[in-house]
């Protein structure tokens, strides 16, 4: 007897638990409830009708389908009743949408009209099969927005592994996004067109990259007009069929990355982008300006911090060039990715002659950051003319691509080196 005393009073207790988180506000509830994934969530349902209501008002729907397929039809039944059910009057905050496998397309976009529906703010869609093989676009998922669909919420749209029915048709998206903030459209693809336009006037961020997802006989020109842009990031076009044009000056650009290839459109960018205050290079980029030697690179007056991720090419052309052309730079960053060229003779030539010394050398630089380095002839002869020339210099940093005592020689390389700042430290990294 006393033990089924025991029993229910132990039950009682876990009840009175249970009426407690029961009792909290439904704003603390909604933060729990949003730290969960979308399936947890529609799962604490269960746990009592006072938690049957919350999961329907999430501020943000994460909505991923990697599990094993024989939930599917639960998954779709319990997004189309958070969806359908929603009060109207109810905003999402944050949609998310990120699928391993095919999916009925009306279905996808029925869900993005429902968010637009209830004023959605962030938008990020992701369609990419995970089987073993090549990465692939999922086909038979083909976002398809009417003319007549306004995003007039939107701030954030995000686009990964996506198919759209012709280019244009996004540059018509954007132009219904009058208050567009951040953009990104990632390893996406169209059936047809010829003309991918990002324009808008309330643009700050914009990520832009392809890997091989536009076809080979695909002519396509990429304009860009968002004078208000402040981060910039281009990448992977490399093939002289893709025109990239810029319509507007980006004055307010505070840090931009660029990987392109092709000659005519990073001339263009950088003709448009010399506001810029934090640049990286990477190895598309960076060979193709090298083969540019015609080229003269624009003045960067609010260049403080330059970073080059230098590939199986040697940067030295480029190097002085970019320094020469950054008078205010005081970071620099260089990325080793692999041994680089035997390049003593071009070297030489910049250290033997102190009249090509960059203004920033000697009035700005304060910090050189050296990745993955390897102590090859160049690197450790680079290293050695920026400690010569570096009158103001505060530290370099030194990441050892190879194990830490292997490094010992090179340390003491370039601690023999001289110094023309006194208070230069330098640190060494493995």
């Amino acid at each position: 007897m006393a033990s089924k005393r025991s029993k229910v009073s132990r039950g009682s207790k876990r009840s009175k638990a249970d009426d407690r988180i029961s009792q909290l506000p439904d704003s603390l509830l909604l933060m729990i409830l949003s730290s969960l994934s979308f399936q947890s969530a529609v799962r604490t349902s269960v746990l009592s009708k006072r938690w049957k209501p919350l999961y329907m008002s999430l501020p943000s729907l994460d909505i991923d389908n990697d599990f094993p397929e024989q939930f599917e039809v639960d998954f779709i039944n319990s997004i189309d009743r958070v969806l359908m059910n929603r009060p109207v009057d109810l905003k999402i905050q944050q949609f998310d949408i990120t699928f391993y496998r095919d999916y009925d397309p009306k279905l996808v976009n029925q869900w993005v009209h429902k968010a637009l529906q209830h004023q959605v703010e962030d938008l990020s869609l992701f369609f990419l099969r995970s089987e073993a093989g090549p990465r692939e676009l999922i086909p038979d998922i083909l976002l398809d927005i009417p003319d007549h669909v306004s995003f007039s919420t939107l701030k954030a749209l995000r686009l990964t592994y996506v198919m759209f029915s012709t280019y244009e048709s996004v540059g018509g998206l954007l132009l219904h996004c009058p208050v567009l903030e951040d953009f990104s459209m990632e390893e996406c693809e169209a059936l047809s067109g010829s003309c991918l336009a990002v324009r808008g006037s309330s643009l700050k961020n914009l990520k832009l990259t392809d890997t091989h997802h536009v076809h080979r006989d695909t002519k396509l020109e990429i304009v860009i007009d968002a004078p208000g842009l402040q981060t910039l990031e281009i990448g992977d076009f490399t093939r002289a069929e893709i025109v990239i044009s810029v319509d507007s000056t980006f004055l307010s650009l505070r840090k931009a990355r660029i990987d392109v290839g092709i000659e005519p459109s990073l001339f263009r960018l950088f003709n448009n982008i010399y506001h810029v205050k934090c640049l990286t290079l990477d190895n598309k980029a960076i060979r193709a300006l090298e083969d540019a030697s015609e080229y003269c690179l624009p003045t960067f007056h609010n260049l403080i911090q330059l970073e080059l991720l230098v590939g199986d090419w040697s940067c030295w052309n480029l190097l002085p060039n970019m320094l020469a052309s950054s008078p205010k730079l005081q970071t620099l960053l260089l990325t080793f990715g692999v041994h680089l060229r035997h390049t003593s003779r071009k070297y030489n030539g910049l250290r033997t002659s102190p009249k090509v010394a960059p203004e920033c050398l000697s009035s700005h630089l304060k910090m050189i950051d050296f990745r993955m380095f390897h102590g090859t002839y160049v690197e450790l002869s680079l290293v050695e003319y920026m400690l010569w020339q570096g009158k103001v210099l505060k530290g370099i940093s030194i990441l050892f691509a190879e194990p830490w005592q292997k490094t010992s020689r090179i340390r003491e390389k370039v601690e023999s080196f001289s110094r023309a700042s006194k208070t230069c430290k330098i640190e060494y990294l493995n």
